[in-house]
């Protein structure tokens, strides 16, 4: 079972950094003003940076490590298609970390191929 967290606060940028940290960047603010998460480095390229003086909730899931590919094992190619036609989509999702909703919402094509070892296949009842 994955562990959820939701941190609400405003997105600020502090140019300059703080005199504790003197890292400038973006930074979470929570709702009582005294706590700041540091997200990223100034220009980091973040996507938070558009969210910058709004209120915010983010949600962290904190997902189950992957497991250990055998790198000798074949591997079969599935579209993200062929997935959801067999009924294995959200295990798949959960198996890889993935959004199930990632298709729906445009992240994602359903033509878009993955590669899947034999026995994780044959565990999602691919083949």
């Amino acid at each position: 079972m994955s562990e959820k967290i939701d941190i609400v606060g405003s997105i600020v940028e502090d140019p300059y950094g703080s005199y504790d940290d003197c890292s400038p960047g973006l930074y979470l603010q929570g709702e009582d003003n005294s706590e700041e998460i540091y997200i990223c480095g100034r220009g980091g390229g973040s996507s938070l940076y558009k969210y910058n003086g709004q209120r915010v909730r983010l949600t962290i899931e904190v997902l189950p490590n992957l497991p250990e590919i055998d790198e000798d094992e074949p591997t079969v190619n599935f579209t993200f298609s062929q997935i959801m036609d067999k009924g294995a989509w959200g295990e798949f999702c959960e198996w890889k970390g993935m959004n199930e909703y990632c298709v729906n919402e445009g992240r994602a094509d359903g033509s878009e191929k993955t590669e899947i070892p034999i026995s994780k296949a044959k565990e999602l009842g691919l083949i």
